[in-house]
């Protein structure tokens, strides 16, 4: 009897490589674990993704894996990799020797993306990045409940281990409209998105982050008009509008047994939330950063080049932290590769929109989540350093989705999910 070569089926193939990329974001969510580990554990997540683009290489049938490959080579993607990795990599080697190292990571991590995408697909990869999050957040704040429950009852910001307060609370806005949109067979799995929904939002008030509320709030309107805009959405679903009005109902019932609920939720909100703080108010420009933006925006002025004083400069250069990704990549990689960046963000933002209003059927897992994700990430850049790294879950994902091509956005959604093609229908797919 024949011995069966088990990497023969590319169904197995897709399996593997989309279980590594799964633990690929939770490992990126479980490196905070450790709140002073040294750079050998941070760049653990980043090897076992690369070790996924090869697993894919070598496990895939010959003309998916030399197509993955050749993707690199298309000459938009090509030429991303050159401006926004190569360039400045040159351009500060005689300035700072250890930011090439960190260049020459950023353009492997480009091109382990590039033969990802290309092979699993944007949709696959967006699928396991919300299943990494999604059981990795909760296990963080399991571990960390007691701290959770003191920073809900006190005026203390919820940074459990080694993350930042906005940090977690971006995950978890980031995780909200994925739980809602995508549905795993099984009523357990129904259950546990309802019970994580609410996880969420607890976790985004314990640690008092503005910009998870707006980056939540952008990205659920975003998707709910993606939904109304394209008649073949799915409408409001009845267990929603349930939960809803019983949420409604309860609100309105403790009101009538209690006047002065309305206030005192109110006001531990705007407590909460230090709204009145001379930092983090409303007179600080609502992030207490301002002051450090027009310091750096001066020091930025005078700096200024076209590809930039080096992958992670800032650290060396400036002496406190410059919580903006657009100011932060313009001064490490400079001018031409911060448009290259943003460019390319939103030039597949509007190429999004304009497919989804096309009313193609088979977009509508991959593009409403996609263009909310965008507007969020792009929001959030503005008070945090991940527009272009490598350094947690939600900056990879964005890679993923900046090294895409318009042909990927055409076509990921009918990449087959590994979970529903029969192996014979790839099987003789390839051999075809």
């Amino acid at each position: 009897m024949p011995v069966t070569n088990i990497w023969s089926d590319e169904l197995t193939s897709m399996r593997v490589t989309r279980f590594l990329t799964t633990c690929v974001f939770a490992l990126l969510v479980l490196q905070y674990l450790i709140p002073h580990a040294d750079e050998s554990v941070r760049v653990i997540p980043i090897v076992v993704f690369c070790f996924a683009a090869i697993v894919y290489f070598i496990t895939a049938p010959q003309t998916k894996s030399a197509s993955a490959v050749c993707s690199v080579l298309y000459s938009p993607v090509l030429a991303f990799i050159v401006i926004a990795g190569f360039l400045p990599i040159i351009s500060s080697y005689t300035t700072w020797q250890r930011s090439t190292t960190y260049g020459i990571l950023m353009v492997v991590v480009l091109v382990a993306a590039r033969i990802l995408v290309s092979g699993l697909g944007l949709l696959a990869i967006l699928q396991s990045f919300h299943r990494g999050l999604a059981f990795t957040l909760p296990l963080v704040t399991i571990l960390s409940f007691k701290q959770l429950i003191t920073s809900l009852a006190s005026g203390a910001r919820y940074e459990p281990f080694g993350f930042h307060p906005n940090g977690i609370a971006e995950f978890a806005a980031v995780l909200v409209p994925l739980h809602i949109w995508f549905r795993l067979p099984g009523r357990a799995w129904s259950v546990f998105r309802w019970l994580s929904v609410p996880l969420c939002l607890i976790v985004i008030m314990a640690t008092g982050s503005r910009s998870a509320l707006a980056a939540l709030t952008c990205g659920c309107l975003v998707v709910m008009a993606m939904r109304r805009l394209n008649h073949l959405g799915r409408g409001i679903r009845r267990c929603y509008l349930v939960f809803s009005l019983v949420l409604i109902l309860a609100l309105l019932i403790m009101v009538a047994f209690d006047s002065t609920v309305s206030t005192r939720i109110s006001g531990y909100v705007w407590n909460k939330l230090e709204l009145d703080s001379p930092q983090r108010g409303l007179n600080s420009g609502m992030s207490g950063r301002s002051k450090a933006f027009q310091s750096f925006s001066q020091t930025l002025s005078e700096n200024i080049t076209l590809f930039g004083n080096g992958y992670r400069s800032t650290d060396t250069d400036i002496g406190y932290a410059v919580d903006n990704g657009y100011l932060t990549i313009t001064y490490e990689l400079g001018l031409v590769p911060v448009c290259a960046v943003v460019g390319r963000h939103l030039f597949h933002l509007v190429r999004a929109i304009h497919l989804y209003l096309r009313r193609g059927a088979t977009h509508r897992d991959l593009l409403p989540n996609y263009i909310g994700f965008l507007c969020t990430f792009l929001l959030v850049a503005t008070v945090g350093r991940g527009l272009f790294s490598y350094g947690d879950p939600i900056s990879v994902l964005a890679i993923c989705f900046l090294i895409g091509t318009d042909f990927d956005f055409k076509t990921s959604a009918y990449v087959p999910t590994v979970a529903v093609i029969p192996s014979e229908t790839l099987i003789s797919t390839s051999q075809s």
